[in-house]
């Protein structure tokens, strides 16, 4: 289950990188969102290859849902 700071993550992130990358590194100070289409478990990623910031905050806390769900199973 995502948390409450979660869900303000930017929602814009599954419509840039999520739809062109197979792997990727979201944080802030309070929270961390990564997915991969390979195993990640017990794997230590110290950096992300690419940056991009978003001031917009995911409100609709379903649909960031399923947005994520979606982008997470292609």
């Amino acid at each position: 289950m995502i948390n409450s700071h979660a869900s303000t993550m930017p929602e814009a992130i599954s419509h840039s990188v999520v739809q062109t990358e197979k792997e990727a590194i979201f944080y802030d100070d309070k929270c961390m969102l990564r997915y991969s289409n390979r195993s990640i478990f017990g794997l230590m990623e110290i950096s992300p290859d690419s940056q991009q910031l978003n001031a917009n905050n995911a409100t609709d806390m379903d649909q960031f849902n399923q947005v994520l769900g979606h982008s997470c199973t292609e």
